[in-house]
C-alpha cells in the first residue's frame, strides 16, 4: 500500500489550515492538500505587480478570537501575527447620500447610541424616532445568551420593526446583517447578529482589526500552516483533490492526479456541498441528504476591486457607502439585477500596513455584494462599472491616480475555490440555517468531516471558519 496518513486535510482556507494545525498537534500524521499555488482560499493575499492585494477584509476579534485561540491551543502563540485595531482609526461613511467622518464623531464606546445622535442631526430624526432607537438598543443590551438563542429563528427585519419604525434604523441593522452574513434582513438571524456584534450580554466582543506583518489577510491561514508544519504536518501545494475514496460507507483516502493517498480520516475545507457532491459522489449518499444539500442557501457573491494608486491620496482606513432604500437595492443585487446604487465597503490596507504597497504608493480594496450564482450566469461588467463610479464618490480623484485596478468577481471566486457558486462567505446565516440547523461538520460517510464557514455555528466569515475547526476537534477528533 502507498504511504498512509492518519489525517488528510483538503484546502488551506482558515478552516482547513486550522484543522491541519490542530491535527498535527494532537499527534495525527497529517497531510494538507491545496489546489492553488497560494495559501488561504477566500482569505488570501497575492502579489500583483509589487502590490500585496487581499481577497478578504478586516477581521472581527483578531487574535482575541478563534484565530488566536487555535495557535494558543497548539502551543504556538509566537506565531500569532501582530494586529492593528481599527476601532479608533478614521473611517468615512456615505449613508443615504450624507457624508460623515468617524474622526469627527467618536461614537465607539457606545456605538449605536452615538451613531443615532449623529444621525439625528444629519437626517432630521424626530425625537420619537431617537427615543425608539435608544429603547431598542437598551432592550438589546439586556439580552442574555438564552434570550439570543430564542431569537436565532427570528429575522432581523421582523425584530427591528417590532420595536422601531424608523427607516434609517431599519437600514442600519439590515446593512449590518447583510454585510456580516450575506443575507437579506428578512432572512438573517437577529439572534446571531446581536451575538456577533457583542451587543447583548454575550462574552463575544467585536473589535475589528488587521494583521500587520506584511502578509495581509493571508497572515491568518499562513500562521496556521506554520504551526501545522512545526508539529510535523506535510503540505502539498498545487495538488487538487480529484475525489475522496469511499468503501462500504467509510472514507479510505483522497485521489489526486495519478495517485491515491490513503487515510482513515479526511477533513474537507472545500465546502459542505462540494465535498459531498463533487468529491464523494451521490452514489455514496442517501437521496434525502443530497436533496438537503441542494436546498442550502448561500451568502451573496463578492465583487472586489483592488486599486493600485500611484501616490497616497486616501487618509481614511475604512470607507462605507450605504444607499437610500438599502433593502430594495440589496434585494436587487441578491436576485441578479444591477442595482441603481450598490453598497460598498472599502479598506485602505496600505494605511494599516505600509509594507503592502511599494514606497510612495497606496492600495484601496473595495467590496460589494452580488448574486451567488454558477460561473458564467451573470455579465459582471455593468456591476464593476457601477462600483467604480460610486467609489469615485467616496474618493474624488481616484481615477486620476490609479495605476491599475484588479477585479475579482464571483466567477473568479468559484474558479479559485472550486465551489459551485462564487459566494463570498459560504452557507448563509439565515434563520433556517443557524444554531442546530447549521450544515453538519460530521459527514454521513464514516471518517469524513467538514470544516469552514459552511459548517461554522457562530461568528463572522473567517472567524466562523476557524471556530469550526476548533469545535470539530473538541467534539469529535481530540484523542481520548
Amino acid at each position: 500500500m502507498a504511504d498512509k496518513y492518519d489525517l488528510i486535510v483538503i484546502g488551506s482556507g482558515c478552516g482547513g489550515a486550522a484543522s491541519a494545525a490542530l491535527g498535527a498537534y494532537h499527534g495525527y500524521r497529517t497531510l494538507l492538500l491545496e489546489k492553488n499555488d497560494f495559501v488561504g482560499g477566500r482569505c488570501a493575499t497575492r502579489d500583483i505587480r509589487g502590490f500585496q492585494m487581499d481577497h478578504g477584509h478586516l477581521f472581527a476579534r483578531c487574535d482575541k478570537g478563534p484565530h488566536g485561540e487555535v495557535l494558543r491551543i497548539v502551543k504556538s502563540e509566537d506565531l500569532i501575527p501582530p494586529f492593528v485595531y481599527t476601532d479608533d482609526l478614521e473611517a468615512i461613511h456615505l449613508f443615504h447620500g450624507k457624508m460623515f467622518h468617524r474622526k469627527e464623531y467618536h461614537f465607539d464606546t457606545f456605538p449605536m447610541i452615538k451613531i443615532f445622535l449623529v444621525m439625528r442631526n444629519l437626517f432630521d430624526f424626530r425625537t420619537l424616532d431617537f427615543i425608539e432607537g435608544a429603547r431598542l438598543i437598551r432592550r438589546i443590551r439586556r439580552l442574555s445568551d438564552e434570550d439570543l438563542r430564542a431569537l436565532d429563528n427570528v429575522d432581523v427585519a421582523t425584530y427591528v420593526s417590532r420595536h422601531c419604525n424608523n427607516a434609517f434604523i431599519n437600514d442600519v441593522f439590515g446593512a449590518l446583517g447583510a454585510v456580516m452574513f450575506g443575507a437579506l434582513p428578512e432572512e438573517a438571524s437577529v439572534g446571531e447578529l446581536i451575538r456577533s456584534l457583542g451587543m447583548g450580554k454575550s462574552p463575544y466582543k467585536m473589535s475589528t482589526g488587521y494583521p500587520v506583518n506584511g502578509e495581509g489577510v493571508s497572515a491568518i491561514p499562513k500562521s496556521f500552516m506554520r504551526a501545522a508544519e512545526r508539529h510535523g504536518a506535510r503540505v502539498r501545494m498545487k495538488t487538487p483533490a480529484k475525489g475522496i475514496l469511499v468503501e462500504q460507507g467509510r472514507v479510505r483516502g483522497v485521489e489526486i492526479e495519478g495517485e491515491t493517498i490513503y487515510a482513515d480520516r479526511v477533513i474537507s475545507n472545500a465546502g459542505v456541498r462540494e465535498t459531498a457532491l463533487k468529491l464523494v459522489g451521490e452514489q455514496h449518499l442517501e437521496p434525502s441528504f443530497v436533496s438537503y444539500l441542494n436546498r442550502l442557501k448561500y451568502s451573496y457573491g463578492g465583487i472586489s476591486l483592488k486599486y493600485a494608486l500611484d501616490r497616497p491620496i486616501i487618509d481614511f482606513i475604512r470607507g462605507n457607502k450605504v444607499p437610500s432604500d438599502f433593502i430594495r437595492h440589496m434585494s436587487d443585487a441578491m436576485e441578479g439585477r444591477v442595482p441603481e446604487e450598490i453598497s460598498i465597503m472599502s479598506v485602505c490596507t496600505s494605511n494599516l500596513d505600509p509594507s503592502l504597497a511599494p514606497e510612495g504608493k497606496q492600495i484601496l480594496v473595495a467590496i460589494s455584494p452580488g448574486p451567488a450564482v454558477e460561473p458564467g450566469k451573470v455579465r459582471w461588467k455593468p456591476w464593476v462599472e457601477s462600483m467604480k463610479r460610486q467609489i469615485a464618490e467616496l474618493v474624488p480623484g481616484i481615477n486620476d491616480h490609479t495605476l491599475f485596478c484588479s477585479v475579482s468577481t464571483p466567477d473568479v471566486i468559484a474558479h479559485e475555490s472550486g465551489r459551485f457558486f462564487g459566494d463570498a462567505v459560504g452557507v448563509a446565516q439565515t434563520i433556517d440555517q443557524i444554531g442546530d440547523k447549521t450544515p453538519p461538520a460530521v459527514s454521513p460517510i464514516l471518517g469524513l468531516y467538514n470544516a469552514g464557514a459552511d459548517v461554522g455555528c457562530e461568528g463572522v466569515a473567517t472567524e466562523m471558519a476557524t471556530q469550526s475547526a476548533i469545535d470539530l476537534f473538541k467534539n469529535h477528533l481530540e484523542p481520548s
